[in-house]
């Protein structure tokens, strides 16, 4: 098993406690050395039948900041998480800068798709991801500095091509609040200093890796979590 310490930025682990346990703090926990710690807002824990604790994020405004992630990166980078509903799983933004800076990944109402989106040309870079409805999902978009890759439940999926895909979103990612994004958000995104795309659902494992994964690093994360999430 790899080594997956060196370079991880956001390490929100599963937390597991017998059923009925009080809940845990609210707050986004990190174990990286970094202690990114992020702010919740809104949403509440919720403890799933095998006793993990996940996040409710049930509509409006209910979404967690991870902005500290963004003083440390390089121009790589994976993002991660547990996910189940509809709305957005994890939004990149620069608030000031509706559209140029802004990048999510959502599941798609309906449909049942997972998609990265690029706000800028508003070009949906996933081609039909069609996931099992009503079942989680653990999902991870890596850059290379060149491409964007998707990753779902340990398996690659085929992404759009076009100018959205040239992996170009993890430089911006940037705590200059002039010049790229600076807002990191798990099940939202900011747009302008509002709340859109709200996930109705539950999130949990949030992490960032910098220097991006490889698949087989993924499906490792994947593999030693998938029990708790009722995933075979």
């Amino acid at each position: 098993m790899s080594d997956l310490s060196r370079n991880i930025v956001l390490d929100v682990r599963p937390i597991v406690t017998p059923l009925g346990s009080p809940a845990p703090p609210l707050v986004l926990a990190d174990s990286s050395r970094y202690r990114n710690n992020g702010v919740v807002t809104g949403a509440t824990w919720y403890q799933l039948p095998s006793g993990v604790w996940v996040f409710n994020h049930s509509g409006a405004d209910q979404y967690i900041d991870a902005n500290g992630v963004l003083a440390v990166k390089s121009n790589t980078g994976t993002f991660m998480c547990w996910a189940y509903g509809s709305g957005s799983i994890l939004g990149l933004s620069n608030p000031a800068f509706a559209l140029v800076y802004e990048y999510y990944v959502s599941i798609q109402t309906g449909v049942n798709i997972v998609s990265f989106i690029v706000g800028a040309n508003t070009q949906d870079l996933v081609t039909g991801v069609i996931m099992e409805a009503n079942a989680w999902k653990h999902v991870a978009v890596s850059s290379n500095g060149a491409t964007t890759s998707l990753v779902i439940n340990g398996v690659p999926k085929a992404l759009a091509g076009g100018p959205g895909n040239t992996g170009a979103w993890i430089d911006d990612l940037t705590v200059n609040p002039v010049t790229g994004v600076n807002t990191v958000e798990f099940g939202g995104l900011n747009r302008g200093g509002v709340h859109i795309v709200d996930l109705t659902g539950y999130t949990a494992g949030q992490r960032f890796f910098t220097p991006n994964l490889s698949v087989t690093e993924i499906l490792q994360i994947f593999e030693a979590e998938k029990r708790y999430f009722g995933v075979q």
